[in-house]
């Protein structure tokens, strides 16, 4: 059975379980009012509003939360978080998702790099034997790896010494190598090289190799310092911190 009502909008109006054109908020206020205990009207029942496109649509539904709210004259009601989800198509939901775990990763990156860091600064010291386990020309490479150090002991204007070498090409940082046939440091990626003391002679490297500090400790062992560098561009070559020297026998 089907009933007629007049709508300040829409004119006469068929209510039914089911209608075809949704009336406007300011129709089911007027004929909630006029015709409050109508059966069709209470049969059919509005349901909530949901945002969908960025649109609101209705739905229809029995529920009797959705009659009373249709009944009390205040219409529909529909939460932020409702209306929020609803317009999110689901490619949205799930590139918001995909952010907010991209955004986890780099704060667990961050504190792991933070805590990585602490131990780094006390492996900066190292010892790496004793005076004697370096003769004269030899180039020691098992540092390479581990601390970016090359420990030579070259002749350098006219001194005998024991120098730890920063493994990085002063061009562009590349990590150099060591040709034992041709007695050089040798940058893989543009080919500069460098002499075993360290200082270039070929390719775009604006200057020598760095040095990294280096002493005695007290049980008198070799260490090595990676937290302080020298440049012989500067002078600062000449620092005895910079290298240790040896006494040659006459």
């Amino acid at each position: 059975m089907t009933s007629a009502v007049t709508s300040p909008t829409y004119g006469p109006i068929q209510l039914q379980t089911e209608l075809t054109s949704p009336p406007s908020r300011d129709d089911r206020k007027w004929y909630s009012c006029q015709y409050p205990h109508h059966p069709d009207f209470r049969r059919a029942g509005w349901g909530r509003v949901l945002s969908k496109n960025m649109e609101n649509t209705l739905s229809m539904s029995s529920s009797p939360d959705d009659v009373e709210s249709a009944d009390n004259g205040h219409g529909p009601e529909v939460s932020r978080r409702d209306a929020l989800l609803a317009g999110v198509s689901l490619p949205g939901k799930i590139g918001c998702a995909a952010l907010l775990g991209t955004g986890g990763l780099w704060g667990v990156a961050t504190v792991r790099m933070m805590f990585n860091n602490m131990p780094v600064e006390a492996a900066r010291r190292f010892k790496v034997g004793f005076p004697a386990d370096y003769p004269a020309g030899y180039v020691e490479t098992r540092y390479k790896e581990t601390h970016g150090v090359w420990l030579v002991n070259c002749l350098y204007q006219g001194r005998q010494e024991i120098v730890a070498l920063s493994t990085a090409c002063t061009h562009l940082g590349c990590i150099t190598t060591w040709q034992e046939s041709r007695r050089e440091f040798k940058c893989p990626c543009h080919g500069s090289g460098f002499y075993v003391s360290g200082i270039n002679f070929e390719g775009p490297a604006p200057r020598p190799l760095e040095r990294h500090k280096i002493g005695l400790a007290s049980d008198g062992q070799i260490e090595v310092d990676t937290a302080k560098k020298y440049q012989q561009e500067l002078g600062q070559w000449a620092d005895p911190e910079s290298f240790l020297a040896l006494v040659t026998k006459s």
